[in-house]
């Protein structure tokens, strides 16, 4: 799976998103010549390599000739959207993000999205700012967006509305049920078009999960302040994760047959697996606990299984995040003949092995032992793939 994570640890605007994101593209030239198409008639896009506290970075300028304040709607934004040379996705995202601007702003002015005017937001630089973050995110095709905890900054910011503490009322808005902070940095780390493209993009916010990193960009923003005023874009692979249930249950009284076909059937039906462990109960008695993996969605079938193939009166349940690595099956020739193989990658792990019923038949028909031939092929094929 490719992971897009966002780190916010000084914030995130529009433009230091889309120079984070376009430091992941492969051919930066053409991604230049797609943001130079995507930009609304009247702002123009200026590059700049850029340094924050030692590190290298990109800071987008997108300078229009407006001045004063804007009073654009929603309706009026869309149209400088539709104007631009962009696919029709990036065109859909985009307005989605001033979609979500707009309802904040509606509930902090008392209005409806309908009658919101757009002031700093609604100005071709910002409007370019999103295009240029959705158009960017649109060539990373990531599979999954995880977002950071967003730091907000501190003090007071100037607006059309006059002097507001930070985090200003319709960034607040935008930022209720994610995780964020604040510091005493006296500047504004989030901007509403930050807030809004937070919002669109994530899929999920937490710390930085388990992931193996391909390439970093690092997106300037505008101050320079005591600490890094950066935001960096990590993508990479990730393990796919997903929710699972665990049953189990504790039996003392099952003949090793009954349980062996227990373990059979729960397999047949779809278990991820099933296994035995031997414990000791109460009154001395060597007895085996039965523990099942499935997925949570089939919760209830399994219960009623463990109900209907075993003596048990109770089952422990318990959901567990369960992580596996990506598996691919294939067919390959060998000096024992084709077998079939599967191969898992993720976690920065790749590993590459014969499956056991094809390695124990080849091993008969050569008078081999398992070990040997086992042993010679998967040794092979491990540093194939490893390279």
């Amino acid at each position: 799976m490719k992971l897009l994570y966002i780190e916010c640890a000084s914030g995130i605007s529009g433009n230091m998103l889309a120079g984070a994101l376009y430091e992941l593209c492969p051919d930066r030239a053409a991604a230049e010549r797609a943001m130079q198409a995507a930009l609304p008639e009247g702002a123009t896009l200026n590059m700049v390599p850029s340094e924050k506290c030692g590190l290298r970075c990109s800071y987008i300028d997108v300078a229009s000739k407006e001045s004063g304040h804007f009073h654009r709607t929603y309706r009026d934004v869309c149209e400088v959207i539709d104007s631009v040379t962009a696919s029709q996705a990036v065109k859909e995202r985009a307005k989605a993000v001033y979609e979500r601007i707009a309802a904040a702003e509606a509930v902090v002015h008392a209005t409806t999205a309908d009658n919101v005017a757009f002031h700093e937001v609604g100005g071709l630089s910002a409007i370019s700012g999103v295009l240029l973050s959705c158009l960017l995110a649109d060539a990373v095709k990531a599979d999954k967006t995880v977002f950071s905890a967003i730091n907000t900054g501190g003090g007071k910011v100037r607006c059309a509305h006059g002097e507001l503490p930070v985090p200003a009322p319709a960034v607040a808005e935008l930022l209720k049920g994610i995780p964020s902070y604040g510091t005493d940095t006296d500047a504004e780390l989030c901007t509403v078009t930050g807030a809004a493209l937070a919002n669109e993009f994530a899929d999920e916010f937490s710390p930085m999960p388990p992931m193996t990193t391909q390439e970093i960009g690092c997106g300037a923003g505008r101050r320079d302040l005591a600490h890094a005023n950066v935001l960096r874009a990590f993508v990479g692979l990730a393990a796919e994760g997903e929710t699972a249930t665990l049953i189990s249950c504790n039996l003392d009284d099952m003949t090793g047959e009954a349980l062996g076909y227990a373990c059979e059937k729960l397999m047949s039906e779809g278990a991820a697996d099933v296994w035995v462990t031997p414990v000791q109960m109460k009154k001395n008695r060597p007895a085996f606990t039965l523990s099942c993996l499935c997925k949570t969605a089939q919760r209830e079938k399994f219960v009623r299984l463990f109900f209907a193939l075993t003596t048990t009166a109770g089952v422990r349940i318990e959901d567990v995040e369960r992580c596996t690595l990506d598996r691919k099956s294939f067919v390959c020739s060998t000096p024992f003949g084709e077998m079939n193989f599967k191969i898992c990658r993720g976690y920065g792990a790749v590993k590459c092995k014969a499956e056991a019923d094809d390695v124990a038949r080849a091993a008969n028909g050569h008078d081999l032992s398992f070990s040997y031939v086992r042993s010679a092929v998967d040794d092979d094929f491990s540093r194939f793939f490893a390279e």
